[in-house]
C-alpha cells in the first residue's frame, strides 16, 4: 500500500511538547522556590538553588535540586556534567 504522507510535522509537534514540559516545570519551580524560602527543609538533604541563564529565550529558569553540580533540566540529555 501507498505510504500515506501526515500534514503534520512530528518534529515540531515535540518541540511544542518539550517547550510546554519545560514551561510547566518552570511553574511548579519558582513555586517550590517559594515555599522553601517561606517553610524550609528538614535539614536531612541539602538542597541548592540553581539558575539556567539560557532556558527560554535567555531569560533563564530557575528550579531546586540535591546536589551543588548543576544539572540542567532544560537541558535533558544535551546537559554536560
Amino acid at each position: 500500500s501507498p505510504m500515506v504522507r501526515c500534514p503534520i510535522d512530528a518534529f515540531q509537534v515535540i518541540r511544542s511538547l518539550i517547550m510546554a514540559a519545560r514551561t510547566q516545570f518552570q511553574e511548579v519551580s519558582i513555586e517550590m522556590l517559594e515555599l522553601v524560602d517561606q517553610v524550609g527543609t528538614t535539614d536531612k538533604h541539602a538542597l541548592f538553588e540553581a539558575h539556567g541563564p539560557t532556558a527560554f529565550g535567555g531569560k533563564g529558569g530557575d528550579w531546586l535540586q540535591n546536589v551543588k553540580q548543576i544539572s540542567n533540566p532544560y537541558y535533558g540529555t544535551k546537559m554536560l556534567h
